[in-house]
Parts: structure tokens; C-alpha cells; sequence
């Protein structure tokens, strides 16, 4: 097991590797190995354990009811999956969970863990901490994907990936499929709507390179 990697997840800040390796151990926490593409988690199904990803990323996916493939979230190690909801009275995962390259996971059983929360006053406040920021990152999820158009949502990723000491952003990492699922948009109205901010004169677009030409204009699409 990686426990650098563990030791460096937000639940366990503050804490020595020998706590953390006592945790594990009194916990029997176990780790499981998952291909690039491999299902981890089906939307429905019980959410037992705390989940941890030591190596690797996943996101959370959903298909909406037109058929179109929407991505919640992306997450990358180490950070926990599965604890927003781990205990809620219906405990059920809200999305599929997908390995998005050869990962490595750490399961804390449900009824273990809160031993371990009440055991250990930084853990919990960790604990709280991080569901705190997830639910305002869905809070915000949610805002974006119902109040803005397509094009407002294009603009805003821009605006987060701009980087004002060259004006360029590279999207090397995701290709427009990935993109439009990213927004929940078919591919065709994403190609649409940066065509139209090319046009404006807006931003410039070479393949995957992107130049913001007016970024005045791009935050104003963008609502912000």
C-alpha cells in the first residue's frame, strides 16, 4: 500500500503515519486494484465504506433521460469518494463510479470508520470539512448546469483555465466528447457554441490549443 499517497488525503491532515497506520490496521481497512474504464461503483447500489483513491482517478458518471452520458465529478488521488452520502439514511450511490485510469482504492467499512471518527477529534473535523466543501461544490454543480446556456458553460470553463500570463488555454487533456459530457451537451451543440465565440472574435481555436483574444467578452458570456 502506498501510505504516502494516504497520508496525503484531506481526512487524514494533521495526523502522523503512525495514527493513520493504527487506523488502518484497527479498522482492517483493505485495498482494491481497478483496470483504466473498470465499474467501481453502480448508481443504486449500498455505499458501505468510506472509499480513498491511493493511485489512479475516477469520475462520477450519470445518464440522464435522453441517453446523454453526464460527468459529476472528476477525482483524483488521494481523495475520498463515497462520503458525502456514506451516512445518510438512504446510503446509495447517486452515480456510477468509473475508473478513468488504473486506480487503487482504500475501503473503510461504514461501521469502522465512525469508530475511528469518534476515537479521534482531527479526524472528524477533517471529516466534516470535506463534506462541507462537497456539498457547496455540488451546490455550485447544480447552478451551473441549470442556469447557464451551453455557451455560458463553455465560457466559464475557459475562464477557470485562462491563464492571463500567455492568454492561452491547452485542452490537451480533454478531447470535445469529453468536454460535452463534462456539460451534459451533445457534441455538436458544444462545437456550435465555441464556433460562435471564434466568430465573435472571442477566442482563437487550433486544435486542441486555445487563445482567448477578449477575455473582457469571455467573462461577460460566462456570467461572471
Amino acid at each position: 500500500m502506498n501510505y504516502q499517497s494516504v497520508l496525503k488525503c484531506p481526512i487524514f491532515r494533521g495526523l502522523s503515519q503512525d495514527d493513520v497506520c493504527a487506523m488502518i490496521d484497527r479498522s482492517h481497512a483493505r485495498e482494491k486494484v481497478f483496470q483504466e474504464k473498470a465499474i467501481i461503483a453502480l448508481q443504486g447500489e449500498v455505499c458501505n465504506n468510506l472509499m480513498i483513491v491511493v493511485e489512479g482517478s475516477v469520475q462520477g458518471e450519470m445518464i440522464d433521460n435522453t441517453g446523454k452520458l453526464i460527468v459529476i465529478d472528476q477525482i483524483h488521488a488521494p481523495n475520498p469518494i463515497a462520503h458525502a452520502f456514506l451516512y445518510a439514511d438512504n446510503h446509495e450511490f447517486p452515480v456510477n463510479i468509473v475508473a478513468t485510469s488504473p486506480t487503487k482504492i482504500l475501503y473503510f467499512e461504514r461501521d469502522a470508520f465512525v469508530k475511528l471518527l469518534q476515537q479521534n477529534a482531527t479526524l472528524l473535523i477533517n471529516f466534516l470539512r470535506i463534506i462541507s466543501n462537497t456539498t457547496r461544490f455540488l451546490s455550485q454543480k447544480l447552478q451551473f448546469h441549470v442556469f447557464k446556456t451551453i455557451k455560458s458553460k463553455i465560457a466559464a470553463y475557459f475562464i477557470k483555465k485562462y491563464n492571463p500570463e500567455n492568454g492561452k488555454v491547452y485542452l490537451l487533456d480533454e478531447t470535445q466528447q469529453e468536454l460535452a459530457d463534462r456539460f451534459g451537451v451533445a457534441r455538436p451543440s458544444l462545437a456550435r457554441a465555441i464556433g460562435e465565440m471564434v466568430k465573435e472574435g472571442v477566442i482563437e481555436m487550433e486544435q486542441k490549443q486555445l487563445t482567448v483574444v477578449d477575455v473582457r467578452q469571455l467573462k461577460a458570456i460566462a456570467g461572471s
